[in-house]
């Protein structure tokens, strides 16, 4: 059994991408996955590997992480080998290593999806998908950045002397909390400005 180990952003974005190309081609089986389906057949994976490591069948599992311009993007065997000990962590762990390489990318595949999708006039449901997946990248990002300001300001809070400058910073904190849970309830808005602010040397 041989599998590519992606994060579950490329994976998606290869998804439209290989269906904007069927389109170019005019390939009459064209189909564009929804994204739930998507999505539950890559969480599905794991555990499947799990019972397939049970099959006496399946005499070997080999990982794949995905290929670099040096090789000519052939995938590159990641399990069985020195790296690895483990199928499982193998997988998980090569997921979030591409999933790193892919926001470097993220821009360029979106831009170019919706180009061709605009340039062919796609219905507004696959445009919607398309943005959904932005809207998570997006969500990601402020996330990491509130996180990363909730461990900075809570080692100098706990460094802290100043009584009043305890009271800020802790202060500090129930603010940087609150906008964490509008991330978590999919507040767009604040999304866009937490990102705006990081760009700008804010936060």
């Amino acid at each position: 059994m041989k599998i590519l180990a992606v994060s579950g952003l490329n994976s998606a974005l290869s998804m439209h991408e290989r269906y904007e190309q069927q389109i170019i081609c005019k390939l009459k089986t064209a189909k564009l996955t929804g994204i739930n389906r998507h999505n539950e057949s890559y969480e599905a994976l794991i555990p499947n590997v799990v019972e397939f490591q049970k099959n006496d069948k399946i005499n070997s599992i080999q990982i794949y992480k995905r290929g670099k311009i040096k090789n000519n993007f052939n995938p590159e065997l990641v399990y069985p080998s020195q790296l690895y000990t483990s199928c499982i962590y193998a997988i998980e762990n090569e997921r979030l290593n591409d999933l790193i390489d892919t926001f470097s990318e993220f821009d360029d595949r979106y831009n170019y999806i919706l180009k061709q999708m605009e340039k062919r006039i796609a219905p507004q449901e696959q445009i919607n998908q398309l943005d959904s997946i932005k809207e998570e990248v997006q969500n990601s990002i402020a996330s990491n950045i509130i996180e990363e300001n909730i461990a900075k300001v809570t080692i100098e809070y706990s460094k802290e002397k100043d009584e009043e400058k305890i009271k800020l910073l802790k202060d500090k904190l129930d603010v940087l909390h609150a906008i964490k849970q509008y991330i978590y309830n999919g507040n767009t808005q604040m999304i866009n400005k937490i990102i705006k602010s990081k760009n700008k040397g804010v936060l």
